[in-house]
């Protein structure tokens, strides 16, 4: 039976424009992982921001920190590099939210459950926290054949104009979620990106979603 394609909007929050403080913590993390400390706090002071070295935050983070931080990584380190180091820090992003913020029980029950239908329960769950993670962006997914996300004012493309796709740290952070939760054959593909000319950001799930 053919599944007809069902779109799920994210609404607006009152908080818009507030993220979780992990998009910076965990890019700074990336860069200690593939640069090492003293480079990395080289590099933190390359682009003015000294202070990140220390970061720490319990508490949301106005969105524009993370959007300077990752333009600023692009101009010094070039967005190949920038990009690899974003998707390093979207995996450890998932990493941190799944041993964190997940339960247990809840995690059990998505991996016993067939794909497609945890497929559809996680992504629910993640777009009722969206604005965590998209601020005054919006997020929603389309559950067809291939399902589909989508980020409207992503980021990580706003105010950029590129020739490949710039949102490593969300297709990281979706993949991540879904290898860990679902099925580790999961990959996720920025397949359209708002810093290419699109409308919008489009992220597609590849690998078998079963029944």
């Amino acid at each position: 039976m053919a599944l007809h394609a069902i779109e799920h909007p994210t609404q607006g929050s009152t908080q818009a424009g507030r993220i979780g403080p992990n998009a910076v913590m965990q890019t700074v993390q990336a860069l200690r992982e593939l640069y090492g400390p003293t480079a990395t706090s080289q590099i933190l002071a390359h682009i003015g921001r000294p202070d990140l070295s220390d970061f720490s935050a319990d508490s949301l983070i106005d969105e524009r920190e993370f959007v300077a931080l990752h333009h600023a990584l692009i101009d010094a380190l070039g967005l190949a590099e920038a990009s690899r180091v974003l998707a390093r820090a979207g995996t450890l992003t998932s990493q941190y939210v799944v041993h964190n913020r997940i339960p247990r029980p809840a995690q059990r029950v998505l991996r016993l459950l067939p794909s497609r239908l945890a497929l559809r329960l996680l992504l629910r769950a993640i777009s009722q926290h969206a604005w965590t993670f998209a601020g005054s962006g919006a997020f929603c997914y389309t559950l067809g054949r291939t399902p589909q996300l989508t980020l409207e004012d992503s980021l990580t493309a706003r105010n950029l104009s590129a020739e490949q796709c710039t949102c490593t740290f969300y297709a990281a952070a979706f993949q991540g979620f879904f290898t860990t939760l679902i099925d580790p054959r999961l990959r996720v593909h920025e397949a359209r990106c708002a810093a290419c000319g699109a409308a919008r950001c489009e992220f597609v799930v590849v690998g078998e979603v079963t029944q």
